[in-house]
């Protein structure tokens, strides 16, 4: 016994097995409570996601559309000349159009001016057929300050009027669609500004007169603008280095900036979204706003924006509906809808 005592050393007891780690009946348990977790939380997260979605949605395109709208108002109240959808006024949008880009949506129509006519659609002095999907308009800009000299040498300062012709139209998107539409966008276009040439005219002494055309054509104005007659080859003069005003006919009206009204960061929630000025209704695109109301709908026309003018020169009433549709990760297509009445003078 000495002898196996020696040989193996003291007597050995039995190890106690280790406390640490997972058994494998531990790790299906905790993975089966994790999976079940996951398929409830997930169905949850997915819904959050859209309501968020849908919140942005709400928040960001209807504080766009207002703007917008209210951008168009301001412009309208400063108004000098409306442009409607009859001969003289499609003369000027055809000398507005060739320096416009992107073109505007196929099928869009000016309004027709209803000097007697009603915004109300249930009036008998409504005409759907006057409707329009678009604006053209001449606004009074910054008045000029020019100091120069008249026959006699002495300095005076003559206060020259200033216009910019604005258009508000419709334009297709060409990289977005919703549901199988075309998207399309709001954008507007101004020109530069032109010097009234009533003012100029006005000046009586000849050497003060071309002095004065001079030193706007030192300023950058190449045109002046004669809102007082009909015909747009009669509306349009040249300024000349001699001082001289020439007739400038045929004249397309010079651009001074051209760009999308409404731009939204899409995305900033836990979804994202595609918006559009609406197409019209029907097919494949419902949502709770009709496209169009006023209008009859024909092709892309109107699409969700219809514009009505009314009342006499004097008081002019224009009203406008836009109606803006999003598609995201919600349900459905989301619809929004703004409109505002502005009263603006037509003083030609």
């Amino acid at each position: 016994m000495k002898l196996r005592q020696r040989i193996f050393g003291r007597r050995l007891t039995p190890k106690k097995s280790s406390s640490g780690g997972f058994t494998l009946v531990e790790l299906i348990i905790t993975i089966t409570v994790m999976a079940v977790m996951i398929l409830t939380v997930a169905p949850l997260f997915d819904v959050t996601s859209r309501g968020y979605t849908a919140l942005e949605v709400n928040t960001v395109l209807s504080a766009g559309m207002q703007e917008a709208l209210t951008h168009i108002q301001s412009r309208l109240s400063e108004n000098k000349r409306l442009f409607g959808r009859d001969a003289t006024g499609l003369a000027f949008l055809g000398c507005v159009t060739p320096n416009v880009s992107p073109a505007p949506l196929t099928g869009s129509l000016l309004p027709v001016i209803a000097s007697t006519g009603s915004l109300t659609p249930s009036g008998s002095a409504f005409a759907s057929t006057n409707t329009g999907n678009s604006l053209l308009f001449a606004s009074v800009d910054n008045t000029v300050d020019i100091s120069t000299t008249n026959g006699g040498a002495s300095t005076s300062i003559q206060r020259m009027d200033t216009y910019v012709f604005n258009y508000y139209y419709l334009a297709p998107n060409t990289t977005l669609t919703i549901r199988t539409y075309q998207a399309r966008d709001l954008w507007e276009w101004h020109s530069v500004a032109y010097p009234d040439y009533q003012n100029l005219i006005n000046i009586t002494d000849t050497t003060l007169q071309r002095n004065v055309v001079k030193a706007l054509l030192a300023k950058g104005f190449g045109y002046a603008f004669d809102p007082s007659v009909g015909a747009v080859n009669s509306a349009f003069y040249q300024l000349t280095s001699a001082g001289a005003l020439n007739a400038a006919s045929p004249h397309n009206i010079i651009m001074a900036k051209s760009q999308k009204m409404i731009n939204l960061i899409r995305g900033i929630s836990l979804g994202s979204f595609v918006y559009s000025v609406s197409p019209n209704t029907g097919g494949s695109l419902t949502h709770k706003y009709i496209v169009p109301i006023y209008a009859t709908a024909n092709g892309n026309f109107p699409s969700g924006l219809e514009i009505e003018v009314v009342g006499p020169s004097s008081n002019r009433r224009v009203f406008g509906r836009l109606v803006m549709a999003a598609q995201g990760n919600f349900k459905g297509i989301l619809a929004y809808e703004q409109v505002m009445l502005v009263s603006a003078r037509d003083l030609y």
